[in-house]
Order: structure tokens, then C-alpha cells, then sequence
């Protein structure tokens, strides 16, 4: 004999019975506006947020403009005078170190050379594309005592080899020479003229055209 017991009361059973479809139907109905209505009130939400956060954006870029302005002009002015600084250290670069050059003359001249004259012309020029200050020095003189030629000619030499005129001087050239001249006293004199055209030196292009206004 078999037994069986139900614990379950009829109230507490639960109904097998299918899902209606017009109950589906119902529940779609109220589920898929509101989902709708809950992603247009998103994006609308979204849109103003965006809208809002850009007016403060526009907002804050007029306030800072004028700043934004300003920083641009001083910017351009510290690029251009950097830019002019560089342009005179290059200008300053290319100039000739007269003095020393002075010096050097005056440790060369023989005793027995006495210069009249001495004239220095500077000019720009450009040398394979590219600006140059070219400089020259006129020496104007006599050379005197018993043997005046080789003392020219060793004055001559010193400008050429000297270690002060050698790294800057390109040519050396005796423009006047006069080997017949007597001084009143009968000694000889050699009246000379000696060009000195020094190496060209290299100078900013912005810079020369500067130099030459």
C-alpha cells in the first residue's frame, strides 16, 4: 500500500498556467515609453549640461582674451629682441679687433719706419652667398737709414707672418714705392704705401642689411 502525504494547502499552490500574451503586450506598452521617455530626458539633459558647460567655456575665454592678447605681443617682442640680440652679437662677432691689430703694429715698425699715415676702410660685401665685412689698412711711410729696402721688406714680411696679422690678413700688397728718394740730409728714403686686406668675415644676413641702413 502506497501513502502519500500533501503539505501544501490549495492556497499556497501556485498556478502552472502560461503567461498570458496580452499581458506581455500590456507590460510592453508601459516599459517601452517610459524607457523612450528616460533616454530623450537623458539626452536633453546631456544636451543643456553641455550646452551650459560651453557658455562657461565661451565665458572664461573672453574673460582671459585680452590676457591671452597681451601674452601674444609680449611673446612676439621677446622673439624679436632675442632676434636683435643675436643680429648685434653677430654684427660684433664680424668687426675687426683694432686694437690689437694697433698693438701688433706698433710692436712691428722698425725703428727706422716712420709712418704718416694710416687709414682703414670697411665695407660690406657678399662672398659666395653669404654677407661679409671686409676690411683694409692703408699704411702710408718712409723707410730710412743705410739700408732702407731690407728694412721695408722686413716690415713687409712682419705684417704678412706675424703671429698677431697672419690669422687675419688674406694679402699684403705694396701699392707705392719710390726707391730713387733722398731726405734733405742726402740719406735715403723709400717713400711706400702698403695695402693690408684682411680676411672677409662672415656677418648675419639681417644683420648687414641693418648695418647698411
Amino acid at each position: 500500500m502506497n501513502l502519500r502525504v500533501d503539505l501544501l494547502l490549495d492556497s499556497e499552490r501556485r498556478s502552472g498556467g502560461r503567461i498570458r500574451v496580452r499581458f506581455l503586450v500590456r507590460t510592453a506598452a508601459i516599459l517601452v515609453p517610459t524607457i523612450v521617455l528616460g533616454i530623450v530626458f537623458w539626452i536633453f539633459w546631456s544636451f543643456q549640461s553641455q550646452r551650459s558647460k560651453l557658455k562657461a567655456d565661451e565665458a572664461y575665454v573672453n574673460r582671459k582674451k585680452p590676457e591671452y592678447k597681451e601674452a601674444l605681443r609680449l611673446k612676439g617682442q621677446v622673439a624679436r629682441n632675442l632676434a636683435q640680440l643675436a643680429e648685434l652679437k653677430a654684427l660684433s662677432a664680424s668687426r675687426m679687433l683694432w686694437h690689437d691689430q694697433l698693438l701688433g703694429l706698433q710692436k712691428t715698425v722698425h725703428p727706422m719706419i716712420q709712418l704718416t699715415r694710416l687709414r682703414v676702410a670697411e665695407r660690406l660685401s657678399v662672398s659666395a652667398g653669404t654677407p661679409v665685412r671686409i676690411n683694409v689698412m692703408t699704411l702710408t711711410g718712409k723707410a730710412t737709414g743705410d739700408d732702407p729696402d731690407t728694412i721695408f721688406n722686413r716690415f713687409k714680411r712682419s705684417l704678412e707672418k706675424d703671429a698677431v696679422f697672419e690669422p687675419v690678413m688674406d694679402a699684403v700688397k705694396v701699392t707705392r714705392y719710390d726707391e730713387a728718394s733722398q731726405d734733405e740730409s742726402g740719406e735715403k728714403v723709400r717713400v711706400f704705401e702698403i695695402e693690408c686686406r684682411y680676411k672677409p668675415r662672415k656677418v648675419a644676413k639681417v644683420a648687414a642689411e641693418k648695418a647698411k641702413k
